[in-house]
């Protein structure tokens, strides 16, 4: 499996890994390339002088304009690349293998490939487009660490995971009781041993066997299982279900200490930053968003994330309203149609 890049990105993507650059990948549609682009900027206000970055855009049809916005990223400073690669081509024939619901969206299954389509790199950094990144990650790109090592990540939901989750987890995924689940939205992955267990391949498998829950993230905790670091909280430090912004509002702490002490913020909930400016952390998400020279598109842009989250959740009320309606009249036909025919309905 590989990329057709061009012949300029080829040789971009050469001289990074002959002259050590740091790879971070990010994958996502138009809807997140503005989030995406945040992200870009929070790694780089975070990093040293002296260490170059590579940044590879998998982009799912993201329009011109934002494209000239994550590309402008490149000027903040030296020693800064910024590539934009569309999968549409790549990814249209794989496309009906891989069910998109619920809130995920066809980029989610682009990092599934990294291993074939970026043959020049041994390490890359995967990043979700919704984190906001307070640290250097050179501290962790330039640790040597052991071949055995394939993911480098954080526990999902710190930790806070349901016991039916868990049941799927031994029951479908069949996970031994001792693995931790992890959070795919921060990674660093040992490309060159994924390629050496056919990782892409048997992603594609396990997609088409299973059909599993979490998409892409159980696979990658099926596949990387046994082979994984974890890291404490504050490297992926999940925002979830947490209260709007006010007075006597406490955030819920991790076990890896004091707040401040976060590496990098996952606003994992629902209730983005972009579209709710009220919730806790995104005043922090919005200054460095404000770093961009984009104003106007990004209030535009938060005005239409907030109307498009109150619409789907009218829908998504509508739609379970009308389903527990339906169940409630169908009751009694249903029940003398098991009693006539032994079959439940």
């Amino acid at each position: 499996m590989q990329l057709d890049f061009s012949s300029a990105q080829k040789e971009i993507l050469a001289e990074a890994a002959k002259d050590g650059s740091i790879p971070v990948i990010l994958a996502g549609d138009n809807d997140f390339a503005l989030p995406i682009a945040v992200t870009i900027r929070s790694v780089i206000d975070s990093a040293n002088d002296k260490d170059s970055y590579l940044f590879l855009i998998l982009s799912d049809r993201i329009s011109e304009t934002r494209q000239r916005i994550l590309s402008a990223l490149e000027q903040i400073r030296e020693r800064i690349h910024i590539l934009i690669f569309d999968m549409e081509e790549f990814f249209t024939p794989l496309q009906d293998r891989f069910p998109v619901r619920l809130y995920w969206k066809r980029a989610t299954f682009f990092r599934l490939f990294l291993p074939e389509i970026l043959p020049q790199f041994e390490k890359v950094f995967y990043l979700d487009g919704d984190l906001l990144v307070r640290a250097d990650l050179a501290e962790l790109f330039h640790e040597n660490l052991s071949p055995d090592i394939w993911c480098t990540a954080v526990e999902d939901c710190l930790g806070r995971i349901s016991r039916n989750q868990k049941r799927y987890m031994r029951r479908e995924l069949h996970l031994p009781a001792d693995h931790i689940y992890f959070n795919a939205g921060f990674l660093l992955l040992n490309l060159t041993a994924l390629r050496n267990i056919h990782f892409s391949e048997r992603a594609l498998e396990i997609q088409d066997r299973l059909k599993p829950l979490y998409q892409d993230q159980d696979i990658l905790n099926i596949l990387c299982c046994g082979h994984v670091r974890l890291l404490p909280h504050f490297w992926n430090y999940m925002l979830i279900d947490i209260p709007p912004l006010s007075s006597d509002s406490v955030p819920t702490l991790s076990p890896a200490g004091k707040d401040e002490n976060v590496r990098i913020l996952h606003y994992s909930g629902d209730r983005k930053p972009w579209a709710f400016p009220e919730q806790l952390h995104a005043e922090e998400w919005w200054t460095t968003a404000r770093r961009l020279s984009c104003p106007e598109e990004l209030e535009k842009y938060s005005l239409k994330q907030r109307a498009e989250f109150y619409q789907n959740r009218t829908e998504m009320y509508q739609r379970s309203l009308s389903l527990k309606l339906g169940l409630a009249l169908s009751w009694l036909p249903r029940k003398i149609l098991s009693a006539l025919t032994g079959k439940k309905f």
